[in-house]
């Protein structure tokens, strides 16, 4: 049986081309991130950093499209 990272990477590839759904605060997190870094680590972004940004945007980064809840 093929491990968790291999698994996730297995997905990515097959639905790399119709998108990813993602909820909306981890969109907000991400757009927050990249146009107001300032923000993270204060109020409600108080608990994530730069690198949890990066991570997000990295992963988002693979697929075509990006569809949100």
């Amino acid at each position: 049986m093929p491990g968790l990272e291999q698994q996730l990477l297995s997905l990515v590839s097959k639905h790399a081309v119709r998108g990813i759904l993602v909820d909306s605060n981890v969109l907000l997190l991400h757009l927050c991130g990249q146009y107001m870094p300032s923000a993270l680590g204060q109020k409600r972004l108080a608990k994530y950093t730069a690198d949890d940004v990066s991570l997000i945007s990295q992963f988002l980064a693979r697929f075509a499209r990006i569809l949100t809840t």
